[in-house]
């Protein structure tokens, strides 16, 4: 137990971390002892008095952190700001309490998950923030007592190891990215490396190249990022501008020499030396830098990978912006929709013409459905459902779709059964109706 001796107890007229309180001697925090993750942290901001307890004994440490209580930890003043403190504000506050330090990087996959690129980098590659994954720093949340008191301890501190986002990207993301591209004909095993007919195969099939002159004779890190930075870009159609192609391979000619570049000069990094041979690990890595910057097929894979929900193997992909709900909520129709993305991606001009039909049906100019190319499920025997985004220009969802759409506000994600297999390149309306009310956006 943490005992502190002072010579006062002052009344306490704010939260804990506000607070001057003092303690009495042998008082002892009854929630927090040696065996809690943060007690080392804790002890330490408290025999500085930069922390104190509460009356009663208790520390609390799961207690929410405001703006002026965690400023109030690192600077000693205290600001009036009740609103709870996230992680990004936090780590921006202590960048600032550090000295803005700016010789610090990461990829851009990370610095840009924070208004303030600097301080994600700093925060990263000293390994203050990184989040559960390596990858999602999670800066909305909010910090608890514990976590604000090692989040400052450690701030103070230099401590040693690799902190690089090639050594701390979680294995079992980088696994679900592999497998979610699909674009190698093997399971992923990081320490495995590929030969030149496989990268150059991946990279026909990102790219969905029929026609090629490019010779790919190596597979060392710069081949695989230069070859999937340029399919990716290649299919995603996407404009670029570059500064400079200056130290870039050519290997492979013009394009895809500023496709790498644009890539580089936007915050992909290599994982590991330029020469090495690839592994399965060092290809997932440029993977999702490559999608973060651009994408597949236009689309981004959703990034909160702990958030995933049980049943997320049912879809090819989950796309960034649509809410977990949209996919943890079964298809009425029991089919998977991975089974039919293939389908759907390439005839999508036939489902995103039904759905612009099905504006029309309930209402044109006041309902606007977006097509969610992986929220498509079919089942032969019946129909397939389209799980769709609904955006209301001054209507009320009940008025128009009725019973299960109270609550549902401007936009919202709904079913729209077709009534019948998609069997050809014209999917009527005839029979096709709106279905049930999935979750908000």
């Amino acid at each position: 137990m943490i005992k502190r001796i002072i010579s006062s107890i002052l009344l306490i007229t704010v939260a804990m971390f506000s607070c001057v309180t003092a303690f009495a001697a042998d008082i002892n925090l009854s929630d927090i002892d040696s065996s809690h993750w943060a007690y080392a942290a804790v002890a330490e901001l408290v025999s500085k008095k930069t922390v104190n307890g509460y009356p009663d004994g208790t520390f609390r440490p799961n207690g929410i952190v405001t703006y002026a209580e965690f400023e109030k930890m690192i600077t000693g003043e205290w600001k009036d700001n009740p609103a709870p403190i996230n992680r990004e504000a936090a780590l921006d506050m202590l960048w600032s309490y550090s000295g803005k330090p700016e010789n610090y990087s990461a990829p851009g996959i990370i610095t840009k998950q924070m208004s303030n690129a600097k301080a994600a980098a700093w925060g990263y590659a000293t390994g203050l923030m990184q989040g559960n994954d390596g990858i999602n720093l999670r800066p909305d949340d909010t910090l608890t007592r514990a976590e604000a008191s090692t989040l400052i301890v450690r701030s103070t501190k230099s401590v040693s190891g690799d902190f690089s986002f090639a050594a701390n990207a979680s294995d079992d993301v980088l696994n679900l990215i592999w497998d979610t591209y699909d674009i190698f004909d093997s399971e992923y095993v990081p320490t495995e490396t590929v030969t030149a007919d496989e990268l150059w195969n991946a990279t026909k099939k990102l790219g969905n190249i029929k026609n090629s002159d490019i010779k790919v004779t190596d597979a060392t890190v710069e081949d695989a990022a230069t070859l999937l930075l340029y399919a990716a870009l290649f299919q995603s159609g996407k404009s670029t501008t570059v500064s400079s192609i200056e130290g870039v391979t050519d290997k492979y000619g013009t394009i895809a020499k500023i496709y790498a570049a644009y890539g580089y000069e936007n915050g992909v990094m290599l994982p590991a030396e330029a020469s090495k041979p690839a592994t399965k690990r060092d290809i997932a890595l440029i993977l999702i830098q490559a999608d973060d910057l651009i994408g597949r097929n236009g689309i981004k894979l959703n990034k909160n990978f702990a958030e995933y929900p049980a049943n997320y193997k049912d879809y090819a992909f989950l796309e960034e912006g649509v809410p977990m709900a949209a996919y943890a909520t079964p298809f009425d129709n029991g089919a998977k929709p991975v089974d039919y993305y293939d389908f759907v991606d390439n005839f999508k001009y036939v489902f995103e013409t039904f759905v612009g039909e099905m504006e029309k049906k309930c209402g044109y100019g006041v309902v606007d459905f977006t097509l969610i190319p992986s929220l498509v499920s079919e089942n032969i025997k019946s129909e397939a459902i389209l799980r769709v985004k609904c955006t209301l220009n001054g209507a009320n969802a009940y008025d128009i779709f009725g019973a299960g759409y109270e609550n549902a506000g401007s936009e919202f994600y709904m079913d729209i059964h077709t009534g019948e297999p998609v069997m050809n390149v014209f999917i009527p309306t005839d029979i096709a109706k709106v279905g049930k009310f999935v979750c908000n956006q």
